[in-house]
């Protein structure tokens, strides 16, 4: 997973981050360390975040190593 570097990459803190996803920075850094996974929402709010500094940005480049998934942008998963 690569949600460390685009966050560092679109400039936004862990904590900055934890709010944009309605969680507890305790949370945020334990899911951005692997510990624990990002739900859906919470892929979808991230996503939205750092696409705006990063308009070409796919989501899949961010949660998911080659075809193994994908989330479109109704929510619905591939």
């Amino acid at each position: 997973m690569n949600a460390k570097r685009y966050r560092l990459f679109a400039g936004y803190t862990q904590e900055e981050m934890s709010q944009a996803l309605s969680i507890s920075l305790s949370a945020y850094k334990e899911k951005e360390n692997g510990r624990t996974e990002f739900k859906q929402s919470e892929m979808m709010k991230f996503f939205v975040v750092v696409k705006q500094a990063i308009p070409d940005l796919k989501i899949e480049s961010i949660f998911f190593n080659g075809d193994c998934g994908k989330i479109y942008a109704n929510g619905e998963e591939g």
